[in-house]
């Protein structure tokens, strides 16, 4: 297992369960295959690009995600994320961005290439 901290420029391989402020849970994908993006494109809302900068894999955090921070969010919600891999980013990666990579719903911002179930059921791709 890589030991590669998340930076901008890195492939991540990640897994995660978002709940609302209830406990119910709006998506997981914890037990399915990992997500994969470009961490620093606009694959996934800058605001967890920030919370998962720094991790390594085998990390899991808790990341709360607030709306008064986050104007497409109705509620704060609560990610808990997995980090199954990290590691830097091919040429072509890096020249075609996230959009060719996005395989699952991560919440993201309007520029996405995912589908989301969190801000009103999006279909960007």
């Amino acid at each position: 297992m890589s030991n590669e901290k998340i930076t901008d420029g890195m492939m991540v391989s990640l897994r995660y369960c978002i709940k609302n402020q209830r406990g119910d849970i709006i998506e997981d994908i914890l037990a399915l295959p990992p997500v994969s993006y470009l961490h620093g494109s606009a694959g996934i809302h800058e605001s967890l690009q920030k919370a998962v900068t720094g991790m390594r894999p085998g990390d899991n955090h808790n990341i709360i995600l607030k709306a008064t921070e986050i104007t497409e969010l109705q509620e704060d919600i609560d990610i808990q994320v997995i980090v199954d891999a990290v590691r830097e980013a091919s040429l072509e990666e890096m020249q075609k961005g996230n959009q060719a990579f996005k395989t699952g719903n991560l919440f993201c911002g309007d520029e996405c290439s995912c589908h989301t179930g969190v801000t009103g059921g999006k279909d960007h791709v």
